[in-house]
Order: structure tokens, then sequence, then C-alpha cells
């Protein structure tokens, strides 16, 4: 009886040790099999055993840092497609600007070039991307570029700009260029070069120029020219009919003929000398003067009949 009762102790004591053990065994295996899970980086793993002891609560933690680690994938997932998508913006922008954008690391070397700046320049942008700065200034002719780099003070620069002629692969082009230095707090990140071809523009800005100055020109020749052509046919005129005051006519008229090609003269000269419109100089005159002037112009036309 006793040695009876002593191995049904025994087998009680195996299944509850079994069933103790079971209850230990299962939910660790279990957490270990979605460590697995978690780090092959599955996130939607999800450990269902419930218990009230010190495993329940391992098991709880297990799934509470996991959906945070979910959470947090999710973030920077959200993150990252909205920095990738503000990227791919900010490239598309300056891929298609017109002017010309580099952009520089600390140790001044190239780490993004744009579309316009490789046309102006004339180089493909693998030639000069993770390449020093100094490669491009070799392929750029300017002494007022070259000063205008010597005098920078790189990790304490704010923005500078300036407009410089340069020559690049025997074109002679005028770049409106500005460098501004990049920074974080007070971390120097580096240099951003924008530069604009503004040729074209001092080209069309100059051709408005001249055009004006042309038809200032013409407008200034052309008031000489009526009371000369005016004079001379009152003279022919006078002369063709043998009028008794063709002497006191051809007098006035050759006077008249005289100023106006005096002025003309003047208005070259001085256009020559300055290559720009001579100055208004204003002063007193006497308007009997310049009214008998212009009536003896008209005087002879028939159909006329002029009161002063």
């Amino acid at each position: 009886f006793l040695g009876f009762f002593t191995l049904i102790v025994i087998f009680t004591a195996l299944w509850v040790s079994l069933r103790i053990a079971r209850g230990i065994t299962d939910p660790i295996q279990s957490l270990v099999q979605a460590t697995e899970e978690v780090a092959s980086g599955n996130l939607d793993v999800n450990v269902t055993i419930r218990k009230e002891d010190e495993i329940g609560l391992l098991i709880s933690s297990f799934n509470d840092m996991v959906n945070k680690l979910r959470n947090s994938e999710e973030t920077l997932k959200s993150a990252y497609a909205e920095s990738n998508r503000r990227r791919l913006g900010m490239e598309n922008i300056v891929d298609n600007i017109k002017s010309g954008v580099i952009s520089l690391d600390v140790d001044g070397n190239i780490i993004a070039i744009n579309n316009s700046a490789c046309s102006i320049l004339n180089i493909p942008a693998a030639d000069v991307i993770n390449r020093n700065y100094k490669e491009i200034l070799a392929l750029i002719r300017s002494d007022s570029l070259q000063e205008m780099v010597r005098g920078l003070k790189l990790r304490t620069l704010g923005s500078v700009e300036k407009d410089l002629w340069v020559n690049v692969g025997g074109k002679r082009a005028l770049l409106k260029v500005t460098i501004t230095g990049l920074r974080h707090e007070s971390s120097y990140l580096g240099l951003l070069v924008v530069f604009e071809d503004l040729t074209e523009t001092v080209r069309a800005q100059k051709a408005i120029a001249w055009q004006e100055v042309a038809r200032r020109i013409a407008h200034e020749i052309k008031n000489p020219l009526t009371p000369i052509k005016l004079s001379a046919e009152r003279m022919l005129k006078k002369w063709e009919h043998k009028d008794e005051d063709f002497n006191q006519v051809f007098e006035r008229s050759a006077k008249s003929i005289i100023k106006e090609v005096d002025s003309l003269r003047r208005l070259v000269d001085d256009f020559s000398k300055y290559g720009k419109m001579p100055e208004i100089n204003k002063s007193p005159t006497s308007l009997a003067g310049i009214i008998d002037e212009v009536v003896n112009l008209y005087r002879e036309f028939k159909n006329y009949n002029i009161r002063t």
C-alpha cells in the first residue's frame, strides 16, 4: 500500500511538474518564435497567450514593444516618403530653373550640380560630381572670379553677390554670381553657388538703348531737314520767277540753311565723341525771332494766309 501510494505521489508530482514546465516553456517558445519573426522584419507578430504571472507580464511587454516598433516603422516610412517627395520636388525645381546651381560640402567638393549649370559651363555633371571646385575654376578664364574666390573666408561667409565677365570654352559671358554659406546653428555645412547668364539680357538692353538713341537721332536730324528743304525750295522758286526780292529771300534762306547745318554738325560731333545724345541747354530766347523764322519759311506758299 505504501509503495502504491508512493508511486501515485511520484506520478502526480511528475504530472504537476510537466504542467508547470509546459506553462513556462510554451510561452517562452512562442516568444522565441515571435522574436525571430520580428528579427526577420515582420512586425505584425502578436503573442496571444494570456497569463497572470511574470510570464504574462513579459508577453504583454513584448506585444507593447512590437506595437511601438510597428508604429515607429510606419511613422518613419511616412516621414521618408514625405522627405523623398520633397527631395524629388526640389531636385525637379532646381534642374529646371534657368540659373546654375552648385552645392559644395565642407571640403569644397561638389555634391550637386543642376542642368543649367552644366549648360552654362559646358561640362557634363559626371565629370565634376564629388570633385573639388577648383577643377571647375580651372575651366573658367576670369581674373575677377579668381580674385573673388581667393578673397572669400568660406567658413565665416554669409552671402556675396557680384557680376563677372568670364570666358568659358572660348565664349565670353556675363555671369551674376551669388555665393552663400550654408549653416545649421553654429555648424558649417558647405556652400551654395547660384549663377545666372546675363549675356543675352545685357545684349537686349543694349539693343533697346540703341533703338532709343536711333529714334532720337532720327528725330533730331529730321527737325533741321524741314527748314533746310523749305528754304531751298523757296530760293529755287524765287530764282525761277526772277522775283525782285530774290536777294533778300536768298540771304534769309541761306542763313537758315547754314544755321540748321551747324546744328546737325554739332549733333554729329557730340554723338561721335560721347556716344550719346547731347544734353539740351535751355536759355532765354526771343520768341519773336523764332516766329519770324517759321513765318518766313511758309510765307511764299499759296493758299496760306499767315498773320502775326
